[in-house]
C-alpha cells in the first residue's frame, strides 16, 4: 500500500533584523518543504542552506496554505483599507503602463550624391 501524504510544510530558517524604530523582528527565509506522511515518516527537501553567521542552525515548519484550481494559495481577505498584493498577471495598485515611444520621423529620400 502506499503512503499517503497528510501533510505538507515550507521550511524556513529565523533572521532577526531590527527596524528603523529599534523594534526587533524575525524574517522567515524558505530553505525547503517537508512532506509528512501517514505512518510518521517525513520528507525534507532542501533547496538552499543559510550560510550567513545570524544562522543558528535551527530549521522551522509552517503548515502550507491549501491550493486552489489555479495553483495559488488561498488566503483571508484583507482587512477594510489594507492593501492586496497583485495575483500574478496583475499590474499592482496605481500602476500606469509607460506611453509608446515617440516615432521617429522617416528619413528623406536617398538622393546619389553629385560627386
Amino acid at each position: 500500500m502506499a503512503k499517503q501524504i497528510i501533510g505538507r510544510h515550507n521550511v524556513c530558517a529565523a533572521k532577526e533584523y531590527t527596524t528603523s524604530q529599534g523594534e526587533v523582528k524575525t524574517q522567515w527565509v524558505p530553505i525547503g518543504t517537508s512532506v509528512t506522511f501517514d505512518d510518521s515518516s517525513y520528507l525534507i527537501n532542501i533547496n538552499a542552506l543559510p550560510m550567513g553567521n545570524w544562522w543558528d542552525g535551527v530549521l522551522q515548519g509552517f503548515k502550507q496554505e491549501p491550493r486552489d484550481q489555479q495553483g495559488t494559495a488561498r488566503s483571508q481577505s484583507p482587512a477594510a483599507g489594507g492593501y492586496q498584493q497583485p495575483q500574478y498577471g496583475q499590474a499592482p495598485q496605481g500602476y500606469r503602463p509607460p506611453a509608446p515611444a515617440p516615432v521617429a520621423a522617416p528619413f528623406p529620400p536617398y538622393e546619389e550624391s553629385p560627386f
